[in-house]
């Protein structure tokens, strides 16, 4: 994570040592989620962050959110429901938050389940940031693609392990760079 945007970036990852590893490690705000679904509240959360007088205490005066970056755990490259749910999430806060840019974190699941987990394990350097927009058009594509293949009408039939071999295959990373 480049040095100069540290204080403008907030993490939204799923569970409360997963949000204190990330502001550890990255010295930034982290806001957690106790479950995928559960989201409602980061937007006014996000708002209240950019009035609150502590935090223009620990980051300046001049702070503001300019990057949202959704952790969610690593096999959501494996899972279409996690991948729909950070969806969901992000086009609602992109809707209300035109001006911030979005992006989702990801690493190889082999580093560790959970962003904590790839951190502990030394494999920061791993972890990538990637544009929202460009991911889910190529994360869609995939979807496209295994169904297909597989010759199957919803996503939820494909088993996870299959779509990961599709995913591993088809995600195009490299075009999503953030």
């Amino acid at each position: 994570i480049p040095k100069k945007i540290k204080h403008r970036v907030v993490f939204i990852t799923e569970g409360m040592f997963k949000a204190q590893k990330i502001a550890e490690t990255y010295g930034c705000i982290a806001l957690t989620v106790q479950g995928i679904t559960t989201w409602r509240g980061i937007k006014s959360t996000i708002e209240d962050l950019e009035k609150s007088e502590v935090v223009k205490e620990v980051f300046g005066n001049e702070f503001s959110v300019k990057h949202i970056w959704t952790a969610y755990d690593a096999d959501m490259c494996f899972n279409p429901n996690v991948f729909e749910q950070a969806r969901i999430m992000t086009n609602n806060l992109l809707e209300n938050f035109p001006d911030k840019r979005f992006n989702y974190v990801y690493w190889d699941v082999e580093f560790g389940k959970g962003i904590d987990d790839a951190i502990k394990a030394g494999h920061k350097s791993e972890i990538k940031k990637y544009d929202k927009c460009e991911w889910d058009k190529s994360y869609l594509n995939v979807i496209e693609i295994a169904l297909e293949s597989e010759g199957i009408d919803s996503i939820d039939d494909m088993p996870k392990l299959v779509f990961k071999k599709y995913f591993d295959k088809h995600m195009d990373l490299e075009s999503c760079r953030g």
